[in-house]
């Protein structure tokens, strides 16, 4: 698929290749050189166009074709597994399947659910108002994301409690320079506002 992003930019892909690497997310020069092939075959003016970020991740997959989904009694537990690209569109059915298997197990689910525990997200869609253009330092150039974001970011219930957490949050580190130029900043202000936020 070639499609526009959120964020302003073009993706291409994404490939499935098999493996059995269980922490090999790499890329290979044959995939890039097929996707990008593909891409000018799709949108010819991409010729002339640079690839500034290429992306790799390893999904959930077992020896199996199907959804692995059953309840263990000694050990209080449900497993849901193996679900692959299909996850997002059959998440409400699983969970219905998972709520009925609990039932029959473990017993009744209460009535009334926990609260939920919200966070706040920044927004990062490039056709909305960001908070960048309302002032403030800026620490990631690329992806203008800026201090208080990521202050925000490890701030309430459900902090971000790594640089691999912040990034999912706020895009730091994922622009044009993948962190080469902000790095170091991005690391530090997110050191100073944990500390801070303790």
């Amino acid at each position: 698929m070639l499609f526009p992003t959120i964020f302003g930019n073009l993706a291409i892909g994404p490939t499935a290749e098999e493996t059995d690497e269980r922490e090999n997310a790499s890329n290979d020069t044959a995939s890039l050189d097929k996707l990008k092939a593909t891409a000018i075959d799709m949108l010819p003016a991409l010729k002339t166009v640079d690839v500034t970020a290429i992306y790799a991740g390893l999904r959930p997959a077992t020896e199996q074709s199907d959804y692995i989904i059953k309840a263990h009694d000694d050990d209080n537990w449900i497993t849901v597994a193996g679900i692959r690209s299909t996850g997002l569109t059959s998440s409400l059915g699983i969970a219905q399947h998972v709520a009925k298997l609990y039932a029959k197990h473990f017993g009744k689910l209460p009535k009334k659910p926990p609260a939920a525990l919200w966070t706040p997200v920044a927004n990062l869609a490039e056709h909305a108002i960001r908070p960048y253009m309302k002032g403030g330092e800026i620490i990631c150039h690329c992806e203008w994301v800026t201090r208080s974001e990521i202050e925000t970011a490890i701030q309430g219930p459900l902090p971000a409690g790594d640089l691999g957490g912040l990034k999912r949050r706020t895009r730091a580190t994922m622009g044009r320079c993948q962190g080469f130029y902000c790095a170091a900043h991005v690391s530090a202000a997110f050191e100073k506002a944990k500390h801070g936020a303790s």
